[in-house]
Formats: C-alpha cells, sequence, structure tokens
C-alpha cells in the first residue's frame, strides 16, 4: 500500500472527524458544565504561541471550512465529547507540560497532536506510560509513525518521495532523474528514498545523487 500502516481505516478516520467537528463546536462553550458532561475528553495541543503560531491558525481554518458541514449534520455529538485546548508555545518542554496539565486537570483520553512533530516526538514516553493515543495532524517520519501511541492521518514523508517519483515517471514521462537533497534532514532524506523507489520501479533511471550545498553541483549534474 502507499499510504502509511499507521494511517485510520474508515472507522477511525470516521472518530476523527467526529473529533475535529466537536473542537469546533466546543471551543466557544468550554466552561466547567460542558467538561463534566462530556464522556470522552480530547486534548489538543498547538503552537498558539511562539514561531509556528501562524501556521496553526491557518491550520485551524482549514479544520473549520473543512468539517462545517459535519457539524451541521451531527450537532448531537458536541454533547458527549469535550475538547480542552493547550498552548505548547512551538516549544518540546511547554508540550510536554501542557500535556501533563491536561490529563492531571482533565483527565483526557486523546490528545491531538502539534503542528510541531519536535513537540509531538518529546511527548512519547508520556503517552507510553500513560496509555494515550496521539492524532498526528502533520506528516512525519515512518520511525515515528511506527511508535504504538501514534496515528496518523497524513502520510509518511516517504509516501510523499513516492508520489513525486510516479509522478515524474508517469505524468512528466521523464525517463532521467538527478536527484538533490539535504543530508542533515529528515524529511528530505526519506523523500529522497520515497522518490527513488517508485521511481526505479517505473523503469526511470537516477544518474545521481547531490548534497544542496555541493560546490559547482549544477556542472557536477550536467556532466553526468
Amino acid at each position: 500500500s502507499l499510504f502509511p500502516k499507521r494511517c485510520f481505516s474508515q472507522g477511525k478516520d470516521y472518530l476523527w472527524k467526529i473529533i475535529l467537528a466537536t473542537w469546533l463546536i466546543s471551543i466557544p462553550a468550554l466552561g466547567q458544565g460542558n467538561l463534566q458532561d462530556a464522556t470522552f475528553k480530547v486534548g489538543l495541543i498547538y503552537p498558539k504561541t511562539g514561531p509556528l503560531a501562524p501556521f496553526a491558525e491557518t491550520q485551524a481554518k482549514a479544520v473549520k471550512l473543512g468539517l462545517e458541514e459535519f457539524r451541521q449534520d451531527h450537532p448531537e455529538l458536541a454533547i458527549q465529547i469535550a475538547v480542552v485546548v493547550a498552548d505548547d508555545k512551538s516549544l518540546a518542554s511547554e508540550g510536554l507540560k501542557a500535556a501533563e496539565r491536561l490529563l492531571s486537570n482533565q483527565k483526557i483520553n486523546l490528545l491531538i497532536g502539534s503542528f510541531s512533530n519536535t513537540v509531538n516526538q518529546g511527548l512519547l514516553e508520556f503517552l507510553a506510560t500513560n496509555q494515550i493515543p496521539i492524532l498526528l495532524v502533520r506528516s512525519a517520519g515512518d520511525d515515528f509513525l511506527e511508535n504504538p501511541q501514534v496515528y496518523s492521518m497524513v502520510p509518511s514523508h516517504r509516501w510523499y518521495g513516492r508520489m513525486l517519483g510516479y509522478y515524474a515517471a508517469q505524468s512528466l514521462k521523464k525517463k532521467r532523474a538527478a536527484l538533490v537533497f539535504h543530508p542533515d534532514d529528515e524529511i528530505s532524506l526519506e523523500m529522497l528514498e520515497g522518490f527513488k523507489e517508485s521511481f526505479l520501479k517505473a523503469g526511470g533511471v537516477i544518474i545521481g545523487s547531490w548534497t544542496a550545498d555541493q560546490q559547482d553541483l549544477w556542472t557536477s549534474i550536467k556532466t553526468s
């Protein structure tokens, strides 16, 4: 399968939509009554402040637009589920503190991860100890997705690389490719491997791989 093993099945996908839909309903009225009446509590950690705040705001707007119809069709679900929001301040240390508070004070059953995977990775030991699953809202590396507490609605970095390789071979009809990557970047490395996998499988030829900071990069590629 092109999708990572940790992607949700159809049933879990439905649960994900329920949770996010109720987030939209519950946030304007997260009074103590809502929390007391809820049978299922979801913690949401995101960078409301800090350098990643602009990305989190865009993410929140996208969720609201995408789930507007679902909210209208299932308003009764808001009664059963409450979502408690915490700011990770774009820092892994603050994300862990926020998760600890959500568990201690609100007894959350589930955590929706931060926009920052650095924050999410810093939560792994805490999540495993307390048996709390985390739902990722962005792509991640295969090693991270293999953790038993981690679930993702978004394909892995390697998957995106596979799609690029397939697109280059099948849609663009390219037969030869030169690959440029960042050796110290996890996303770049995994996408590189994914691209190689699908491009070679489609019959393409990779003439070589170069690091982005290599001197005389384009000259080297042209003479290969």
